[in-house]
């Protein structure tokens, strides 16, 4: 085999991986993670494709964020043990949109998406470990219930801040409210490795 042939072999080799991510994140299936029986076998092969996809989106990296309900996407954890974290521990139902592991926001899902401020409200609700009320006019306005008037003042100020960073990010936003764009930039920052001096440059 010459070297023309060898370049050719590779540069296939090249195509088929990109074609094959593609074709991964596109039609990434993800109603497993609605699976209560989590010892299912498609239950499984989920969480094995999951980690799949995570790894497509950080090849040389040992270790990518765990979304089980442990670890909620606030730990590193080695590719390798991702799955069983998955499978013993359960997946984060409300992380349905993958931004962590390499999803961009034109990415098809099988499961619809949430409505844009109950997606991130249970994002805050997973990884604080707290309720979320549906209840923060009340709390912020200070008419009481049960739930409200149980609250110390810095668990008050707490949903006061989610409540106003719900908000749409300006008059006619209906796709980011303040909180999720916040979010969404630093996914960016971490992803480019963007340098602080940068990323406050541009926030």
């Amino acid at each position: 085999m010459d070297q023309q042939d060898t370049q050719d072999d590779q540069t296939s080799t090249k195509q088929e991986e990109f074609f094959s991510l593609v074709k991964l994140k596109v039609n990434m299936d993800k109603s497993w993670i609605n699976i209560r029986n989590i010892l299912d076998h498609l239950y499984e092969k989920g969480a094995d494709d999951f980690v799949k996809f995570a790894s497509k989106d950080r090849p040389n990296a040992t270790e990518i964020l765990c979304p089980c309900t442990k670890c909620r996407n606030m730990r590193f954890v080695k590719k390798v043990d991702v799955a069983e974290h998955i499978v013993v521990d359960g997946f984060l139902s409300s992380y349905t949109h993958w931004i962590f592991h390499g999803e961009s926001s034109l990415t098809s899902s099988s499961i619809p998406e949430p409505a844009m401020g109950d997606r991130t409200q249970e994002m805050i609700r997973d990884a604080f470990g707290v309720p979320m009320f549906n209840q923060l006019d009340e709390i912020g306005s200070g008419e009481g219930n049960e739930d409200s008037d149980g609250l110390d003042d810095a668990t008050k100020k707490f949903f006061n801040l989610v409540k106003e960073a719900e908000k749409e990010l300006y008059p006619g936003c209906e796709k980011y409210s303040t909180l999720s764009f916040l979010i969404l930039l630093l996914n960016i920052k971490c992803l480019s490795a963007m340098s602080d001096k940068v990323f406050y440059n541009v926030a």
